[in-house]
């Protein structure tokens, strides 16, 4: 597919294409590109051998693998001078290993991601936040070769999780079925979050 096919027959793709112009990193914003545009070929960007899992993903595990059974519903852990901040909870109702629900400031970029511990097939999918009061809607984007699913990173991710940051609960609709119906208890997140903010100003 190219630009020119995308412009006539293909509006989802050029919605995707928009969403992959907001990425504040140009070789994030490159990768993305390339992702929707070539999803069958090799580019420059892309290595021969890539590592299955990225050092954000080893962190977000470990980290909820601290959790014990009375801890809060979100764990909190600031490393490097504040330079990385994750706020962590999981999807409840499953059996581990269970999708892990992340925040993060990481070098002043505010991120919200799904952890994964089987890789998605979508590179890009729409995605829906539901809690009681309200209803996000927003294209979210594959990362770490499928075991990380995105927000937008900056402000569009900023106000995608302020929607949230007052409901009681999280439920995710996908058309991905590792996506769809997943729920998280995001009851504390309000205050929980309050760090991350501060660090990431906002």
């Amino acid at each position: 597919m190219n630009v020119a096919n995308a412009t006539l027959n293909d509006k989802e793709t050029l919605n995707l294409l928009a969403q992959c112009a907001k990425e504040t990193s140009a070789l994030t914003r490159l990768e993305c590109y390339d992702k929707i545009l070539y999803p069958n070929s090799k580019t420059p960007l892309q290595k021969e051998e890539v590592p299955q899992h990225s050092p954000l993903w080893f962190s977000i595990v470990e980290q909820e693998k601290t959790r014990k059974e009375d801890s809060p519903y979100f764990i909190l852990n600031t490393s490097n001078n504040d330079s990385q901040i994750l706020l962590t909870t999981y999807a409840i109702g499953l059996q581990p290993p269970r999708p892990i629900l992340a925040f993060s400031c990481i070098d002043n970029i505010t991120r919200m991601q799904i952890v994964l511990f089987n890789p998605i097939n979508h590179k890009n999918t729409k995605l829906k936040l539901v809690t009681e009061n309200d209803v996000v809607k927003a294209n979210w984007f594959v990362r770490d070769n499928g075991f990380i699913f995105e927000s937008s990173r900056g402000l569009l991710g900023i106000e995608q999780i302020k929607r949230i940051l007052n409901a009681k609960s999280l439920t995710l609709k996908s058309d991905d079925p590792m996506l769809n119906d997943l729920v998280f208890n995001v009851s504390t997140l309000n205050s929980s979050i309050k760090v991350l903010r501060t660090a990431c100003h906002w």
